[in-house]
């Protein structure tokens, strides 16, 4: 492993660090808010890094963008404060181990930046933003109802497009 490693990430692994930011400015967070935060950290380093943040896609689900493993992290939690982190099974050891990045600088930065503007905002707000009519979530939702979508996967390039179309905020760290 090089000194850090590089995008795109363990989507496990960026929660952790994003619990672990919430955790240093006591937030606490839900399943349901920590998976908007990570669609929205995703969407914002599509537009400003060109690429994605984590490696696994998002799924339209009624509750918004969900990242299938993360909710499987998680789903015990319910609507309940987090206060563990995300697990891996390692097949080598036949035990779970947290999942833990060694992301640079530059990367902690951008995701407290993110989080310094979509952490103060409440689970349901973030829902009502990630379901705004014509984000990337609502085009997949509508196209599902009209064909086959398995897993209605929304496509980094729907993500991006739509997130520059809303007009959120950009981080500033690239």
């Amino acid at each position: 492993m090089d000194e850090c490693d590089a995008p795109p990430f363990d989507a496990l692994g960026i929660a952790n660090a994003i619990l672990d930011i919430a955790e240093e400015q006591n937030v606490g967070l839900t399943p349901l808010k920590l998976q908007k935060l990570l669609y929205f950290s995703h969407a914002n380093f599509l537009v400003c890094h060109d690429g994605p943040l984590v490696s696994e896609q998002f799924e339209a689900w009624s509750m918004g963008p969900v990242n299938k493993r993360l909710f499987r992290a998680f789903r015990d939690y319910g609507s309940n404060r987090i206060v563990s982190r995300a697990k891996s099974f390692n097949p080598h050891t036949l035990k779970e181990r947290e999942v833990a990045l060694q992301l640079s600088p530059k990367v902690q930065l951008f995701l407290q930046e993110i989080f310094s503007f979509y952490g103060r905002l409440s689970a349901y707000q973030l829902s009502q933003i990630s379901h705004e009519t014509g984000s990337a979530w609502d085009q997949v939702k509508r196209e599902g109802e009209l064909k086959i979508n398995v897993g209605l996967k929304i496509q980094n390039r729907a993500i991006k497009e739509s997130y520059l179309k809303s007009h959120l905020p950009l981080s500033s760290i690239h």
